[in-house]
């Protein structure tokens, strides 16, 4: 076997001969990588012999939010894969090892662009069979709205039934950062607000998942603050029985 060292973003990736009982081989490289639509899912897939890797690609027309996991371990499987989502120049984007056991799981935003999966076993040297799944997530309801420097806006969700799943995804404009919040106005005393789940990280893409707790409907607010920098937003919100 032939084996030929690749870099990937800031991953070194090993590229050996590929299994001729996959039908989507060879996808050993991104001039050869099996194109995909989303949602995409696949069964009884492999990686073998030592240093194969499968490469899938894919595009997408506007941002979204994509979810792609893989069942190895999980059906009995000797691969410990590792997941990668790279760009349209082979860069790394994001990354997923032992999310669920040994098996990769992960969720990443990507704006409009061309992109690839890259699926290896673990050093190149773990083989074995897998089934991967990968879907765009349901943003729900999206509306688009300016925001001042240090402003603020709130949108009322109103009340939501206890066990339901709140989503809301905020995508801020670059060099800003925009914080994402879900308040809850107490049913006892409607005056009085309380910040259940925030989103705060130092960019302005941020998401909240929160699940209702308790026996009654609550009432929330989604609320988004500008703390540094101005411009326009998309926020995304849905809300999912239990």
């Amino acid at each position: 076997m032939i084996l030929v060292m690749m870099i990937f973003g800031s991953a070194q990736i090993s590229l050996g001969t590929n299994n001729p009982s996959d039908p989507n081989e060879p996808n050993d490289t991104r001039d050869h990588a099996t194109p995909i639509q989303l949602p995409f899912s696949q069964e009884n897939l492999s990686i073998s012999p030592n240093g194969d890797r499968d490469i899938f690609s894919f595009s997408l027309d506007h941002f979204t939010y994509i979810h792609i996991k893989l069942d190895a371990e999980s059906i009995g499987s000797d691969l410990d894969a590792v997941l990668f989502v790279l760009d349209q120049n082979g860069e790394a984007i994001s990354s997923s090892d032992d999310a669920n056991g040994a098996d990769p799981e992960l969720t990443v935003r990507l704006d409009a662009g061309h992109y690839y999966l890259l699926i290896e076993g673990f050093d190149g040297i773990s083989t074995g069979s897998y089934n991967i799944n990968a879907e765009k997530q349901d943003l729900g309801e999206c509306v688009k709205s300016d925001l001042a420097d240090q402003g603020s806006a709130s949108w009322t969700l109103g009340k939501v039934q206890p066990g339901s799943l709140i989503q809301v995804i905020l995508s801020g404009p670059a060099n800003t950062d925009f914080d994402l919040l879900l308040i809850e106005v107490l049913s006892e005393n409607p005056s009085v607000e309380a910040i259940v789940s925030s989103s705060q990280t130092s960019g302005s893409d941020e998401s909240i998942n929160y699940r209702v707790k308790g026996e009654k409907p609550r009432e929330f607010i989604i609320q988004v603050q500008s703390f540094q920098g101005s411009g326009t937003y998309l926020l995304c919100r849905s809300i999912k029985g239990s």
